[in-house]
């Protein structure tokens, strides 16, 4: 189910007293009721669009838990969406992902010029509410999509099996804070590392 209303006022009227941090989204998956929400108005509607339609398909295409990411791996469920934000349309179909694709190139500025970074034995274990009211969540975001990228096509795509394995494990509820380095077989701070010199390079 997905619900358009005329303006951002009526979108944050509707929903603030079921997110607090509403007025801070373009668009928003509400999981309890099932329902994708978004206003008229938005000026990045397809990225808004792609970003809540994957966590509506991966909460609905299967069962799954409803409180997946509420206790630890929520970064996981919105890297995958920032990914799916990089869609883009091309004479022979469509591309996705990429190191110039989405948000990645933003990732990359964070990391090398800004200098930021949160690692992912920190990551992993986050909450929803811990993750959504970081002030350096416009940063957070951006590193989502570089790591995101680098699960599923660093290395000649060497952790994707191990990620996609870690999401299906998230929305079903068995996941632990260290199952993702547990399934890559290696530490977080080697994934930390390998991520760094992806980043890194020209």
């Amino acid at each position: 189910k997905a619900v358009l209303v005329a303006n951002r006022q009526q979108y944050v009227a509707e929903l603030e007293g079921l997110e607090p941090r509403i007025a801070q989204t373009l668009g928003i998956y509400w999981t309890p009721t099932r329902t994708a929400w978004f206003f008229l108005g938005d000026e990045s509607p397809a990225r808004t669009i792609e970003h809540e339609a994957t966590h509506q398909l991966f909460a609905e295409s299967r069962r799954t838990s409803p409180a997946a990411g509420s206790r630890h791996g929520m970064w996981a469920l919105e890297a995958v969406a920032c990914y799916m934000e990089s869609l883009e349309e091309a004479p022979f179909g469509f591309t996705l992902g990429g190191r110039t694709a989405g948000r990645v190139p933003a990732a990359r500025e964070r990391l090398v010029d800004d200098g930021f970074f949160m690692p992912l034995r920190e990551l992993c274990r986050l909450d929803r509410p811990t993750l959504q009211s970081d002030p350096r969540l416009p940063q957070i975001y951006s590193q989502l999509a570089g790591l995101a990228d680098f699960f599923i096509n660093g290395e000649r795509g060497r952790y994707r099996d191990a990620f996609l394995t870690y999401l299906l494990k998230i929305y079903r509820g068995t996941a632990d804070p260290h199952t993702l380095w547990e399934l890559c077989g290696c530490t977080p701070e080697a994934l930390d590392d390998s991520y760094r010199r992806s980043m890194i390079q020209p």
